[in-house]
Parts: structure tokens; C-alpha cells; sequence
């Protein structure tokens, strides 16, 4: 099931505002470029979330690197699922610069 740009919106910004949320699970929603933007964006600035399930939401190239560049600015959750999301080099060199920077 794909939620719509409105219902992202909406996410987003009740999860920008929250401090309290430890979990999200958005397991097999296909996010379009812009609601992965907005997802990625979000998430830049939620710094209480510790278990991140995005596994098989589609997420392309630009939006893997706006994930990678939110978990980099963000605290690193400590349980993320991107499993069946294809990642290619150069979200895997992104995603391990976050995960270098996590483990110090």
C-alpha cells in the first residue's frame, strides 16, 4: 500500500515535531522521488528514532543518498532495515560513511 503525498506531508511534519517516537515502520511502501525527499528530510531532523524499517520501499538512487545524508546528520538508529531496496555502490559508499562515523 503507497501512502499519498498529502498523507507523507503530514508524517513528516508530525515526525519533525516528535520527540518521542522510537520506532517506524515503512515496510513495503513505494515512495515516490519527492515523498522519499520528504521522508529523508524528516528524518534529518527527528534525533529520537531508533528502529527504521524502509525495507522494500523502492527507494531510488537520490533517495538512498538523502536517507544516507539524514542518518549522517542524524542520530544513528540502532536497528535499520533497507533490505530488498537494491542498493548500488554509491548508496553503499554513503551508507558506510554513516556507519563508520556511528561506530566511534
Amino acid at each position: 500500500m503507497s501512502l499519498k503525498i498529502q498523507e507523507i506531508e503530514a508524517f513528516a511534519n508530525a515526525l519533525y515535531e516528535n520527540n518521542i517516537l522510537k520506532i517506524l515502520n515503512l515496510l513495503f511502501n513505494k515512495l515516490e522521488p519527492e515523498e522519499g525527499k520528504i521522508t529523508a528530510d524528516a528524518l534529518c531532523k527527528n534525533i529520537t528514532l531508533k528502529d527504521l524499517k524502509l525495507g522494500f520501499s523502492v527507494l531510488g538512487s537520490e533517495r538512498k543518498k538523502a536517507l544516507a545524508c539524514a542518518l549522517y546528520n542524524n542520530t544513528i538508529p540502532n536497528s535499520l532495515n533497507i533490505s530488498g531496496n537494491n542498493l548500488g555502490s554509491e548508496e553503499g559508499k554513503a551508507l558506510a560513511v554513516v556507519f563508520a562515523r556511528a561506530s566511534h
